[in-house]
């Protein structure tokens, strides 16, 4: 059986879980989502697979 792919929602809560930052953009392309996050410490470029969560 296949893996229900990520929603953005869940992609965003990940990433925000992780991080702790404002998620600035989230554009998906092809099957990872792109996510331009203001933190902290920075501004940083996170991808995400849509299909297995990794980062």
């Amino acid at each position: 059986m296949e893996a229900k792919a990520l929603t953005a929602e869940e992609a965003k809560k990940k990433a925000v879980e992780k991080y702790n930052g404002e998620i600035k953009d989230t554009p998906k392309e092809d099957d990872e989502y792109h996510f331009l996050m203001k933190a902290a410490t920075g501004i940083y470029f996170i991808k995400i697979d849509a299909r297995s969560g990794k980062m």
